[in-house]
């Protein structure tokens, strides 16, 4: 097997295999593995780990890379879509009716809004009048109810 060639999922691979292949120690359950072999084997995934794993970063980097040029382009071709989309309805007669309805309830609103101001203000007049009213004839009947005491 050459040493360069292998991939790290081979070289665990072998390592599984050579675990199973170990003898057995019969009651204890427990096994006879040969320590060299196992060193070297860890060794081969401790050097072929890191060049495997940066590989594997290259990969997620571009592909995030990749999904943000895509998601961009997307937003820039929804942007340019509703864009077209909005100049197209201003320039539509279903805008410029949309336009004159606006422009009507919002003169209507507006008269609405001038009529309860005056309302309002000839309600709080005539309140404040017959309060006033009120208040007079109370004191009024105040001073001649005092004028009788005494």
């Amino acid at each position: 097997m050459n040493k360069e060639q292998e991939s790290l999922i081979s070289i665990v691979d072998f390592l599984e295999e050579t675990l199973e292949d170990a003898k057995a120690i019969p009651i204890v359950h427990k096994a006879f593995y040969d320590k060299k072999e196992l060193l070297e084997i860890v060794e081969q995934i401790r050097l072929r780990y890191p060049e495997e794993l940066k590989q594997s970063q290259y990969i997620i980097e571009n592909r995030q890379k990749i999904l943000d040029e895509a998601q961009h382009e997307a937003d820039e071709i929804i942007r340019k879509t509703a864009d077209k989309v909005n100049l197209m309805l201003n320039e539509h007669e279903i805008t410029r009716k949309a336009n004159e309805k606006a422009a009507e309830i919002m003169e209507n609103a507006q008269n609405e809004s001038r009529n309860m101001r005056l309302a309002t203000k000839e309600y709080v007049a005539k309140t404040l009048n017959d309060l006033e009213n009120t208040i007079s004839t109370a004191l009024q009947k105040v001073r001649d109810d005092k004028r009788s005491v005494n």
